[in-house]
């Protein structure tokens, strides 16, 4: 590879990982949103403030007269430090701590009371800090005090000298040090942060549907022919290449359409079979606005239902399903009889009629091969939808008397290794598989950037739209 590949490889990638965040925005932004609320109502409702009261002592080495007119050597400084430090253990130890819990009658024990104290030597000096810390601000003040006092007395006893002296006594503090609020809820930010962008990209790793046409490229092996986005109008069986012409979804379809005839330069296509790997992936709707946009041209288009499981060319047509293909194939009968003209021009269907008991059987009988002869004789071009790939065979049975075949796959609904099944299938029957048309691309997501411009221009659509309908009402 070289190194112009590995940038342009490493481009993608950087661009796949912000999509990913772009297209879970709303994640990241929810779960960090929580993380901060849940810091706020700990940290001003849950937890108890703390607050801390400090007594300063300093220790020094008791000097004669003739000693300081003389001098303080350094080694005397040294000598205090280590005093310093030598008290800061006894104030903790058990003979003072315990004398401070007795002298003021507090109801803890000596490792409680240990464990909210602090003793601390400033840094190169002869002071000792004591620190106390308590929920309530007057007991950790008067506790600071006690603490020195008792101190005190107790080296005056034990070592029978005076050179602890009290430098500040503790204050009532007003503002309590624990929790720091705006840390707690800064660090919950970033926690939440950091833990949102974790869980987007496990769940786009455990997510293994296909959602991109490279996604499709490199998975499946096959070319994009089509890029379909997602069309309100498909729950109500609405053909949008008809009904709504200027959309962004019709001219999706027939973005579609153009492929097509590309795709039939080198090799004459006129037969071709729609299929899905799974059900629900709006095949039927997608051959349907296939064949009116086809139509559309100028070209002679049958579309045939060969779903004999679960026809639904004629509920999008909303005609009877009487007299299809089923009946044709059974009674040998001639086809024509059996065409519906449907609202296009150009456009005929011919429904599954009555639902057979060996669908397969019939699809790869002597009858369904001289049927396609004859409508290609008729017909520019001979569209068929066929039940999924991967839940049966007919679609494989067909693909093999046609000349190509187009495998629907919706946005986010597959998984890679059910579909790669499908393509094994169709492999296995010697299709031709023209390419695949990625269905259901949602227009607000960013899966596939293309179809912003599209959504741009649509809202733009719609306003004259209703602007026009409002100025005919008027």
């Amino acid at each position: 590879m070289t190194r112009e590949e590995r940038y342009i490889e490493e481009e993608i990638d950087i661009r796949q990982l912000f999509n990913i965040l772009r297209k879970r925005l709303v994640w990241i932004i929810s779960i960090t949103i929580l993380f901060i609320i849940i810091s706020v109502l700990v940290s001003f409702f849950l937890l108890t403030p703390i607050y801390q009261a400090s007594t300063t002592l300093m220790v020094n080495k008791s000097f004669s007269e003739s000693e300081v007119l003389n001098q303080i050597q350094i080694s005397d400084i040294n000598v205090n430090i280590r005093l310093a430090e030598t008290y800061s253990e006894i104030i903790k130890s058990r003979r003072v701590v315990s004398k401070v819990i007795e002298d003021m009658n507090l109801d803890m024990s000596y490792e409680g009371l240990r464990n909210i104290t602090d003793v601390s030597l400033v840094r190169d000096t002869e002071f000792i800090k004591i620190n106390v810390q308590h929920p309530s601000p007057q007991a950790a003040t008067n506790i600071a005090n006690k603490l020195a006092e008792v101190f005190q007395a107790e080296v005056l006893e034990i070592m029978n000298v005076d050179n602890v002296k009290t430098l500040d006594q503790a204050v009532v503090p007003i503002n309590p040090i624990k929790p720091n609020k705006m840390m707690n809820i800064a660090i919950a930010g970033v926690l939440g942060l950091m833990i949102s962008i974790g869980l987007v990209f496990l769940v786009e790793f455990l997510d293994k549907t296909i959602k991109t046409p490279e996604e499709v490229e490199r998975y499946l092996g096959l070319s994009i022919i089509g890029a379909i986005p997602f069309n309100d109008k498909a729950k109500n069986r609405k053909v949008v290449t008809f009904e709504d012409p200027k959309s962004p979804v019709a001219e999706a379809y027939r973005t579609l359409r153009t492929n097509l005839k590309f795709a039939s330069l080198d090799k004459e296509i006129k037969s071709i079979v729609v299929t899905s790997t799974i059900a629900g992936e709006g095949k039927s709707m997608t051959i349907s606005n296939l064949a009116t946009a086809i139509a559309q041209t100028g070209s002679k288009v049958l579309l045939v239902d060969t779903d004999f499981r679960k026809p639904m060319i004629h509920k999008i047509a909303r005609k009877p399903n009487a007299d299809g293909l089923a009946d044709v194939l059974i009674n040998k009968s001639d086809y024509r009889n059996s065409v519906k003209i449907s609202r296009t021009k150009n456009l005929d269907l011919l429904f599954s009629g009555l639902i057979p008991p060996n669908p397969s059987e019939l699809l790869g009988s002597k009858s369904m091969l001289q049927f396609i002869e004859a409508a290609k004789r008729d017909y520019d071009y001979i569209i068929f939808d066929t039940p999924p790939v991967a839940l049966v065979t007919d679609a494989a049975i067909l693909a093999n008397e046609v000349d190509g075949v187009i495998l629907v796959t919706s946005f986010g609904m597959v998984d890679y290794d059910v579909a790669k099944r499908a393509v094994e299938l169709l492999d296995n029957a010697n299709a031709n598989i023209i390419g695949s048309v990625l269905n259901k691309i949602p227009l607000k997501k960013g899966g596939y950037s293309y179809y912003k411009y599209y959504s741009s221009y649509y809202g733009e659509y719609e306003k004259t739209g209703r602007k026009g309908r409002k100025k005919k009402r008027g």
